[in-house]
């Protein structure tokens, strides 16, 4: 944690940032910038912060605090837009019509910027935390499929899913000589679709 806040109050972290994603306008993924941050000597990262979660959890936290600090800099300077995200990590040409507080305003740069979430944050949670992003993922994989076996087309709100789950339920139903096979499909797939919303 004390790396952290070095990091944080080092303007060559951030200049070295800056020139990294200017170096590469296509942009990067987070890997690959940890990796190049790695070969310039600023080791925030250890050689097994792959295989823990919770190191893996630090490591991307302050990558990503940093790049929200950045952000917030670049911006006030007018020298570009940052998107952020895992897999793409890219700078944008500044736009003057941009409005600077609708982009400094979002809940995942509260969250990184917030330095507690860092610190109040343990294996416990990075489980928890990880259980339900792989949840998330299998449910939303499983989307279209649960689209099909409802007999939707994928763009139904949730009024119109649950309007033709209950008639799908009351048509298969065991007790009214439904297959409990297709009943249980049924009800898997409207779970997997409410869930979303």
């Amino acid at each position: 944690m004390e790396k952290l806040e070095k990091l944080n109050g080092s303007e060559l972290i951030f200049e070295n940032l800056l020139s990294i994603l200017k170096e590469n306008a296509g942009g990067l993924s987070e890997f690959e910038f940890l990796k190049i941050l790695r070969n310039k000597g600023f080791g925030f990262t250890n050689d097994n912060y792959l295989m823990d979660n919770l190191e893996l959890f630090r490591v991307h936290f302050t990558f990503f605090h940093l790049l929200y600090k950045l952000r917030e800099i670049i911006l006030i300077n007018k020298e570009g837009i940052l998107e952020i995200h895992c897999l793409k990590i890219i700078l944008l040409p500044f736009q003057s019509s941009t409005s600077t507080n609708l982009i400094l305003k979002d809940n995942l740069a509260d969250y990184y910027l917030d330095l507690d979430n860092l610190y109040s944050t343990d294996r416990e949670k990075v489980d928890s935390m990880l259980s339900r992003f792989w949840t998330n993922l299998d449910n939303y994989q499983k989307k279209p499929t649960s689209y099909e076996v409802l007999g939707l087309k994928g763009d139904e709100s949730k009024i119109e899913i649950k309007r033709q789950f209950r008639k799908l339920a009351q048509e298969h139903h065991p007790d009214k000589g439904g297959e409990n096979k297709r009943f249980m499909e049924i009800n898997k797939a409207f779970n997997i679709l409410i869930k979303s919303f």
